[in-house]
């Protein structure tokens, strides 16, 4: 929906009280992305990477993520993907 601001807080709250849950690194990391600030999705996107090593993998270990229970929408999915891509 494009609220970047509200997302952004929602996403550093549920850091705070979980930091040890990648799934909303992932989500900083896309709302940084749609908002073309590479520089803070790529930072968000390595600590996601950092807590969980199978995702040094790169999209293997992004799809075998996926298969442990991390869901989102088309759109994210093929963007993630091609940061996993790009961002090795």
């Amino acid at each position: 929906m494009q609220d970047y601001s509200a997302s952004l807080e929602n996403f550093n709250k549920s850091i705070s009280l979980q930091p040890e849950k990648i799934d909303a690194f992932l989500g900083m990391t896309l709302v940084y992305y749609y908002k073309n600030d590479l520089v803070n999705a790529k930072k968000y996107f390595d600590q996601a990477k950092a807590l969980k090593s199978i995702l040094q993998q790169g999209i293997s270990g992004f799809e075998t993520y996926k298969k442990e229970g991390f869901i989102c929408n088309k759109k994210d999915n093929e963007a993630l993907r091609m940061m996993f891509s790009k961002w090795k």
